[in-house]
């Protein structure tokens, strides 16, 4: 994933539970670790506005958030929204005002969640073939 204020890519090693920031554009490229004792890390969303990222533990099913100061200084992750289960075959965005949108394929289903963790809202059973009907979002892995 692309984190645009620093210009470098951030990436999970869900063998070592770290949180890795990359950048390309230094000969050699470089890479850091951002933080660890992330599980097995799955996906991550990245909230930029707020500073944090969002990431999945498929050995514990939940989430973390990773608070971070400008320049990708992190903290421990936290586990964020303490009583949301996971799948490992998840996917996340945020949206522009800062909603987290958690999509569960095993479960199909979908959670809004805000800034704060509280569950704004549950679709049980919304995603149908890669799709949620009645949008536009696709949540195929492969998906563009």
């Amino acid at each position: 994933m692309f984190h645009y204020k620093t210009n470098s890519l951030l990436a999970l090693d869900g063998d070592k539970g770290v949180l890795l920031q990359v950048n390309p554009s230094v000969e050699p490229v470089s890479m850091r670790t951002l933080t660890n004792g992330l599980g097995r890390p799955t996906t991550m969303a990245v909230d930029e506005d707020a500073g944090v990222i969002y990431s999945t533990n498929a050995l514990g099913r939940h989430l973390w958030s990773i608070k971070c100061a400008p320049g990708l200084v992190c903290k421990p992750p936290q586990r964020f929204a303490g009583h949301v289960t996971v799948s490992a075959q998840t996917i996340m965005k945020i949206s522009a005002e800062g909603t987290l949108w958690v999509a569960d394929l095993r479960e199909r289903s979908i959670m809004e969640l805000s800034r704060g963790g509280e569950v704004k809202r549950t679709l049980n059973r919304a995603i149908e073939d890669g799709w949620v009907p009645g949008t536009q979002m696709n949540t195929s892995r492969d998906a563009k």
